[in-house]
């Protein structure tokens, strides 16, 4: 299982890969296109280079910041879900409701908690 899951991704990485690297040729070529004194020999391997330098720190940042807006939305969704649970739990608590009430909050609240504070595998 372990191994089907590096070959996967591997082949994300390899199609990321090939993507960016498409978009940057296409975007070289529009831009010698535009300005054609960036296609001299000694100025147009340079700014093929600088230009895809650029676009690869961008990509980094840009991948960066998506993956952490992802992991806040979770935390998030993960706290609204918590403190709802407190809130319920709370309510059981001061109602006197049933045993059976009070122990379903009490799982309730304690699923929340674990998938708050739970640290999932990277997939």
């Amino acid at each position: 299982m372990a191994k089907s899951q590096e070959l996967v991704q591997l082949g994300k990485a390899a199609a990321r890969k090939l993507v960016f690297d498409f978009l940057v040729k296409k975007a070289i070529a529009r831009a010698v296109l535009a300005v054609p004194f960036l296609g001299l020999p000694f100025i147009g391997p340079f700014f093929a280079w600088v230009f895809t330098k650029g676009a690869e720190l961008l990509y980094t940042e840009l991948e960066l910041g998506f993956d952490l807006y992802i992991i806040d939305a979770r935390v998030q969704h993960n706290r609204e879900a918590y403190d709802q649970a407190v809130k319920d739990l709370g309510t059981v608590l001061k109602n006197g409701a049933s045993d059976e009430e009070k122990q379903l909050a009490k799982e309730e609240f304690k699923a929340r908690l674990g998938s708050l504070i739970r640290f999932p595998r990277a997939s």
